[in-house]
């Protein structure tokens, strides 16, 4: 993949009309670093990165669950109160980077502790036991998506 994965899923999204540009933006730098600070991982997968580069802030996170720079930092954070409070026993991996929460009860995520830039996303949903891989790659999520 040479192209930008964020500029053309920008492109893509305009073209589709699920998006104007005038709401696309992406993260900062720091944005982005605080994001990898607060869920506590060394690194992101190129893919992802991209992504936040250009629509982090805007475009997919209206209508999709996918986080924004401001509120993707707490994500991890709250995963992990509501396994625990369902009483589920499931733990997240150390390495997980969570992205997507629908009301508390649906979250998704990638594992980071690897060289993948492209990693499977794996979803969980509130007392459901274990968490499942719904996309072969963070690519092929996006595609579900659209």
């Amino acid at each position: 993949m040479s192209e930008h994965f964020g500029k053309q899923l920008k492109q893509r999204m305009i073209k589709e009309q699920r998006t104007k540009d005038a709401v696309c933006k992406g993260c900062t730098k720091e944005e982005i670093k605080a994001m990898m600070d607060s869920q506590n991982v060394k690194r992101l997968p190129k893919i992802f990165r991209q992504y936040l580069e250009v629509l982090g802030d805007g475009g997919l996170n209206a209508w999709s669950g996918i986080g924004r720079c401001h509120n993707i930092k707490i994500f991890k954070e709250d995963i992990i109160y509501n396994m625990k409070r369902w009483g589920d026993g499931e733990t997240l991996p150390d390495d997980a980077f969570v992205f997507f929460n629908h009301h508390d009860v649906e979250f998704r995520y990638f594992l980071t502790d690897n060289d993948d830039d492209n990693p499977p996303v794996y979803e969980y949903i509130e007392s459901s036991g274990d968490p499942i891989q719904i996309a072969k790659s963070i690519t092929e999520y996006f595609d579900l998506l659209l």
